[in-house]
């Protein structure tokens, strides 16, 4: 249990193994991710600490909103990314990541032009993002299949976590073929 602001005390959910995939409303539920656990789906909740475990949006393009982030080293965020909709945590306090992993996959084509972004963390108060993903310092490098992007913790309004579209990792060679002479 944790202290409520009013004396009251607040229950929070703890995931240890398995997936809660949130598809409701509620936003003063504190949630804590260890262990074996996965925090998905396109819903609202409290407060956020992955201690480990994941924290996935989804399934499907989704929009996981919360209080507070708290990621810490042993935890994983994963997204998919594609040329409409993508993955996205929406935060409505702090954000602070203290070098957790981030995997990302394409789910569908990308078709994008050179400087789109796609937010990862919508970080609406007007604090910064504290902290990094691991080994993704800003303006890091990623490569997704033949996809490209920068990572910034000042992305999107300022203060946001995006990814902006680079180019193709590879290029696809174009052959033709012609008559020849034998």
């Amino acid at each position: 249990q944790l202290p409520a602001q009013n004396g009251d005390t607040l229950r929070a959910t703890y995931i240890d193994a398995g997936v809660l995939v949130v598809d409701g409303n509620q936003p003063a539920s504190p949630v804590l991710v260890t262990s074996e656990g996965t925090l998905a789906g396109d819903g609202v909740v409290g407060d956020v600490t992955g201690l480990s475990g994941s924290i996935a949006p989804g399934p499907g393009t989704a929009l996981l909103t919360l209080g507070n982030l708290l990621l810490e080293a042993s935890c994983e965020m994963t997204a998919d990314l594609q040329s409409g909709l993508s993955d996205r945590l929406v935060v409505r306090g702090t954000v602070t990541l203290n070098n957790p992993r981030l995997t990302l996959n394409l789910a569908g084509p990308f078709l994008g032009q050179a400087g789109s972004q796609r937010v990862l963390i919508s970080n609406d108060g007007t604090d910064a993002v504290t902290g990094t993903f691991d080994g993704l310092p800003e303006d890091a490098l990623i490569t997704v299949g033949w996809v490209q992007f920068h990572i910034s913790y000042a992305g999107g309004d300022g203060n946001d976590v995006s990814l902006t579209y680079v180019s193709p990792s590879l290029s696809p060679i174009q052959w033709t073929l012609t008559d020849g002479n034998g």
